[in-house]
């Protein structure tokens, strides 16, 4: 991630990726205040997810076109990774990391 449009797309995506779907027997073991609380994060992160989606649409609308190469680099970069679970890129991806990221970040305008 190279600059202000690569994160936003990023963000999106991580946003958008989870994969609570999967994991439904582990989370209704834990009881429906549980699923409750879940069904409230999930749609929390739908609302963070068109955010970024509609950041994009506003101030990079010209560079619409980049997303697929930039969703299928990431994906090439989590893909390998068996600590990635699907959640938080930003974190748990080996090849992302906190420094390089604060040396690559544009100040937003």
């Amino acid at each position: 991630m190279n600059d202000e449009f690569s994160l936003i797309v990023m963000i999106a995506f991580d946003e958008m990726c989870r994969a609570y779907a999967a994991d439904r027997a582990f989370y209704g073991g834990l009881g429906s205040s549980f699923l409750s609380c879940l069904r409230e994060v999930v749609a929390d992160e739908a609302v963070h997810s068109m955010n970024a989606v509609n950041v994009l649409r506003a101030r990079y609308c010209e560079r619409i076109p980049e997303i697929g190469e930039i969703l299928d680099s990431l994906i090439r970069s989590v893909g390998d990774d068996p600590d990635y679970t699907g959640a938080f890129v930003l974190i748990t991806s080996a090849r992302i990391t906190r420094t390089k990221c604060l040396s690559t970040a544009v100040p937003l305008s």
